[in-house]
């Protein structure tokens, strides 16, 4: 990265990102339990409504 950046921008980047900076970020946990909750309640709706159709 040193032909791309210089190294005062080298030097500001951090050496580390911890897990929870990234993983278990607020924005992360809201939308993992937002699409938790809603995706099997919409595939249960539209279950509901969709026609059965037996085969033999």
């Amino acid at each position: 990265m040193t032909g791309i950046y210089n190294k005062e921008q080298l030097d500001k980047l951090p050496d580390m990102l911890s897990f929870t900076d990234t993983v278990f970020s607020t924005m992360n946990l809201s939308v993992s339990i937002i699409l938790l909750i809603t995706l099997p309640g919409m595939m249960y709706f539209i279950g509901k409504k969709a026609l059965l159709k037996t085969t033999n």
